[in-house]
């Protein structure tokens, strides 16, 4: 409804996770997105990204990849894998095979065949894994032993974790040793400022075909700056939603009573102070300022002889193996 009564020639926000012309970039996130590139030129390199939930850290992921290479398979992985039988199995599927019916020993060949025939091609392979803070440790270790690059002549998979914590928290322990030190990248996202607002809601409509000055009242970026906190999604909704109650009370402009009316009314949100929302924007400094990039120290009394292998975390142990695998053995 709002598309017509504003004059806009194309869709406001592109399906599923923006992509090319309607990916906004703040200089933060073009640093992130080269850094990214340049980090995962590796073929099995594994990149961090923290932040709130909604602050465009896939998007930015997806983005960035873009500037690896063409040759490229993509698997994103959005539901957590519950163990790591499951993990290989939803990567068998994503890259197009058949995994039932086999036994945990032939996937995992299939798998290893794939990486073999990956690296010949002189293709790669990334792995887009989502809110990995909330995935078993024992799933994440065969993540990493599926990944990692070996001595059957496999470049290994690039992998891009993202997690609403710590950025350095996430592969703490020692168990998590070889997979913390293949990490090439650790970068926080933070929440737009208030001229990044701005700017955002300017592009938007700009893209849509709308006039900016002509839509948006004085104090409307203002007020979605602080009912939004800076995070794109709730950005998008309240901008959204703000021009449809616009063109239904046939309105061509947004009013800051408006965006008001949306935030409390619908959203039930309530208006950050500003010093509310510089805290938030400044809650990952001290992380941020600590290594974004390069492999971190062993930590003390580890053994990597003591990490366990790939065949060690996807397969159980021999005694519990199924009868089917032991006659194919």
């Amino acid at each position: 409804m709002y598309q017509g009564h504003f004059g806009f020639t194309r869709p406001l926000f592109a399906e599923g996770v923006a992509q090319d012309e309607h990916v906004f970039r703040t200089a933060a996130a073009e640093r992130t997105a080269r850094d990214l590139a340049n980090g995962l030129r590796r073929r099995d390199a594994v990149a961090i990204l923290a932040g709130a939930s909604g602050t465009g850290k896939t998007t930015l992921a997806t983005d960035a990849l873009k500037g690896v290479g063409t040759r490229l398979a993509f698997s994103s992985i959005t539901q957590p894998p519950l163990t790591a039988h499951e993990l290989l199995e939803q990567l068998l599927t994503d890259f197009g095979f058949e995994p039932y019916r086999r036994s945990r020993v032939e996937r995992l060949q299939i798998w290893r065949q794939f990486l073999s025939e990956m690296t010949a091609t002189d293709s790669r392979i990334c792995l887009l894994v989502e809110n990995a803070d909330t995935i078993a440790p024992e799933v994440l270790l065969a993540l990493h032993g599926l990944t990692a690059a070996d001595a059957a002549l496999s470049r290994g998979a690039n992998v891009i974790l993202t997690t609403t914590g710590r950025p350095e928290a996430l592969l703490g322990g020692p168990t998590m040793l070889a997979f913390n030190q293949r990490v090439c990248l650790r970068r926080r996202i933070e929440p737009l400022t208030e001229a990044e607002v701005r700017d955002y809601l300017r592009f938007k409509l700009r893209l849509a075909g709308g006039d900016p000055d002509r839509i948006l009242g004085i104090d409307v970026a203002s007020l979605i700056f602080e009912y939004s906190g800076g995070i794109f999604r709730v950005v998008d909704n309240l901008l959204e939603a703000a021009l449809s109650q616009a063109a239904a009370a046939l309105d061509h402009a947004l009013t800051g009573t408006t965006v008001r009316e949306v935030a409390e009314q619908q959203f039930g949100l309530e208006r950050m102070a500003p010093a509310a929302v510089d805290a938030l924007l400044g809650a990952g400094g001290e992380a941020a300022e600590e290594a974004e990039s390069g492999l971190w120290a062993d930590p003390p009394g580890v053994d990597p002889d003591e990490i366990p292998t790939l065949t060690e975390v996807v397969l159980p142990p021999p005694a519990h193996r199924e009868p089917e695998i032991m006659s194919r053995m």
